[in-house]
């Protein structure tokens, strides 16, 4: 998360006030969680990107526990939804697996584990000198002895978000309320701005946020568009967001990925496109928000390259448009396109499903043979080894590279000349 890069949210020489060790909150129902599956589960990358926080929904209650204020602030303060307790008792299995050390010290950025208070916790480099660590899960900081303290951190827990939200109360007299560290209270997001929600607590209630900017609707003109500030009243319009999807898909060529089969091209069959398995659940994660959101969709203020939400065979899809007559949307998560006879069932698209990049991932088979029929759904693991007009030529497992046919198929641009639009897809990088 972002505060993770930035934020010194604790004295590193304060380490008597480090509290990290989960609490369990009376009265919660355990939930396992959601792994991913494959057989390089505790691979680990010390550069891999621990994904920001979970999107937590506006105006839906959701229970907290209370880790600590943020120092240098009287109003900010971090905490942890309660469902995420059992992570951590997963993790410790995962963590006392891992027999890897580090063998040199750790680059500024790089994710590791750290021990604390007998329990492995996920940290990130935020200082080389001294070796200064951020527990992402708990927005705290410490100074490490040593790097040989640390250990990689296995890819499975890598692919979970930060647990640790940054919040701040509507009421302010709220911040006068001394909190034990575990202590455990409802909470009602209404507003999500830099990385920090404003929140109620329970019974309370809410008049207009003052002072914030809100977007500047279509008709009127900028060069430079404002990101929607969403509160309890929804005052979010149809709008065209600043760089709306913003990651891209940090998979390695070269590297095994498993993925789910989602549908051939529907301009070039040569084409697939595939969803990394390792975020099949995110788009259940985004129902309730939507479900929650309730600004109308108004197609005379639609243009082709903005994103929006659609209900699709009772799930709800985030999309492009690609043409307003017909509404014509491409669902970037899945690659397939669709003309739309009922605006009802689109809404606009929340902000905080815009920090997540596209799901789907367009890719050519390195060998032809592979151009056969495949089921939705169907699992199966490749390796992206080139890249060319953001289509990923692929191997299947067991293949390698040999000389390419005559008949080599011609990669396309996602520029769908019919409909002179360009439409965005996830990225593999080196």
């Amino acid at each position: 998360m972002d505060a993770a890069v930035t934020t010194i949210t604790e004295n590193p020489n304060k380490k008597d006030d480090l509290k990290l060790s989960p609490i369990k909150p009376e009265n919660v129902t355990r939930t396992r969680a959601v792994h991913s599956t494959g057989p390089d589960n505790n691979c680990y990358s010390m550069k891999q990107e621990i994904n920001k926080v979970d999107i937590l929904p506006l105006n839906s209650p959701v229970q907290v526990i209370w880790l600590q204020r943020e120092e240098n602030s009287t109003e900010n303060h971090w905490v942890q939804d309660v469902k995420y307790y059992d992570f951590f008792e997963d993790w410790q299995i995962l963590a006392k697996e891992e027999n890897s050390k580090l063998d040199k010290m750790p680059q500024l950025g790089d994710y590791c584990l750290k021990m604390y208070e007998d329990e492995w916790c996920r940290t990130k480099v935020v200082a080389k000198e001294p070796l200064t660590l951020f527990y992402v899960d708990f927005g705290v900081t410490e100074v490490a002895n040593s790097f040989q303290e640390l250990k990689p951190l296995p890819k499975k827990m890598g692919a979970v978000v930060s647990l640790a939200y940054k919040i701040k109360f509507y009421n302010s007299k709220n911040n006068e309320i001394e909190y034990n560290f575990g202590d455990s209270f409802n909470i009602t997001p209404i507003n999500y701005c830099d990385n920090i929600y404003t929140v109620l607590k329970e019974k309370e209630t809410s008049v207009p946020i003052e002072n914030h900017e809100i977007m500047v609707p279509k008709e009127t003109k900028t060069t430079s568009v404002t990101k929607p500030i969403q509160t309890s009243k929804n005052i979010v319009g149809n709008y065209k967001y600043e760089g709306a999807i913003i990651s891209q898909h940090e998979v390695e060529l070269n590297k095994r990925l498993e993925v789910n089969f989602i549908q051939d091209d529907e301009t070039n069959a040569e084409y697939k496109w595939v969803q990394d398995v390792q975020f099949a659940d995110q788009l259940m994660k985004w129902q309730d928000i939507v479900n929650h959101f309730n600004s109308p969709f108004t197609l005379g203020t639609a243009q082709p390259g903005d994103f929006c939400v659609k209900l699709f065979e009772d799930m709800w899809c985030r999309a492009k448009i690609v043409s307003c007559n017909p509404l014509t949307l491409f669902y970037i998560d899945f690659g397939n396109i669709e003309i739309v006879d009922d605006i009802s069932q689109v809404k606009p698209l929340p902000e905080q499903l815009s920090q997540v990049k596209p799901l789907a991932i367009k890719v050519e088979f390195y060998h032809k043979k592979n151009n056969v029929p495949m089921e939705y759904g169907k699992c199966f693991f490749i390796t992206p080894v080139d890249t060319k007009n953001d289509v990923y030529i692929v191997l299947k497992d067991g293949e390698s590279i040999q000389t390419r046919p005559s008949t080599q198929a011609k990669t396309s641009s996602l520029f769908l000349e019919s409909r002179g639009v360009l439409i965005e897809s996830s990225s593999l990088s080196q």
